[in-house]
């Protein structure tokens, strides 16, 4: 993992890397309940969270919602880092190259590219934002397949 970071001479801090992979780990978590850790344990009180569907949530209470719902047709979720750049030397302000992918319980499998922008408050070790590009139009249809399958296995709605 360690080659994806930025070479020296620009040297990430253990706490930054730590920070970034934190944000994977408790994204690609399925608990329903790892809205308010993804919130208060990674975000500034006034920090933001910009996703792929262009959606803004601010402070920890919005960006605590914004975690998906432990939607029934989800078997996992998982990045992977691709390469990670950096914008300055002291490093708070990355960007991360990479790929989602989603395991439907139907069986089919979402693979996605994104890039991150994450901006570090340094004071607080925390993120001050965080904005996401991706495609959203093939995540939103691979989803209403995936729903459209998973309910005709539980018998159609």
């Amino acid at each position: 993992m360690t080659d994806i970071w930025p070479s020296p001479p620009i040297i990430v801090p253990e706490q930054v890397k730590q920070l970034i992979t934190r944000f994977f780990d408790i994204s690609d978590s399925t608990d329903p309940d790892s809205g308010s850790s993804f919130a208060e344990e990674l975000f500034t009180k006034d920090g933001y969270f910009k996703t792929h569907r262009t959606c803004i949530f601010r402070g920890h209470d919005e960006i605590a919602s914004s975690r998906p719902s432990n939607l029934p047709i989800i078997a996992y979720r998982k990045h992977h880092f691709i390469k990670i750049y950096t914008n300055d030397c002291p490093a708070t302000d990355l960007l991360v190259l990479g790929n989602f992918e989603i395991g439907f319980k139907t069986g089919s499998v979402l693979l996605l590219d994104f890039t991150a922008r994450f901006v570090v408050d340094t004071e607080e070790g925390k993120l001050r934002s965080v904005e996401v590009f991706s495609d959203g139009g093939e995540s939103k249809e691979a989803f209403e397949e995936a729903m459209r399958g998973w309910d005709e296995r539980k018998g159609g709605k």
